[in-house]
């Protein structure tokens, strides 16, 4: 195998290996998989745990049937939905990460519809003023009028 390619642990794993399961066994007893055990390029996904104790299972109830491996089918099975509910947290992340941009767009228009509001109210309390000013200057024009007609008057 090539040690310089990328691998996932469910891929390299190989559940008829006995070396693999003792260190799967020195793993769950000291927390660490033994010293020089993995191939640095083997990666870990966020359910790397639970496809090889899939594997394992797989493994136990065949043997237990009789059949002394798992057929490869299974194995990448394994592998295919591990890789699947990788994928599928990924998107799931987007999609929370979507639905607060989207939860903060609408506290956002809130904001703006009440902001709105504030300013059509001024609007309208600017216009009532501006009509009441021009009924102020009307008035005012028609006294100015008046005064006038009565200076030309006498």
């Amino acid at each position: 195998m090539d040690t310089d390619k990328v691998i996932r642990i469910e891929e390299w794993f190989d559940v008829d290996n006995l070396a693999h399961l003792e260190a799967y066994l020195y793993l769950h007893d000291n927390g660490e998989w033994p010293k020089d055990f993995l191939p640095k390029s083997v990666t870990f996904g966020s359910d790397w745990v639970s496809t090889i104790n899939r594997m394992l299972a797989i493994t136990y109830i065949l043997e237990r049937r009789g059949t002394t491996t798992v057929p490869k089918e299974n194995h990448d099975l394994a592998v295919r939905l591990s890789e699947i509910v990788q994928a599928f947290e990924v998107e799931s992340s987007k999609l929370t990460d979507i639905r607060s941009n989207v939860n903060s767009l609408f506290d956002d228009l809130e904001v703006l519809k009440d902001e709105l509001e504030v300013f059509n109210d001024d609007i309208e309390i600017a216009d009532n003023d501006m009509c009441d000013g021009l009924s102020i200057l009307e008035d005012a024009i028609e006294e100015i009028k008046t005064a006038i007609q009565s200076i030309n008057d006498i």
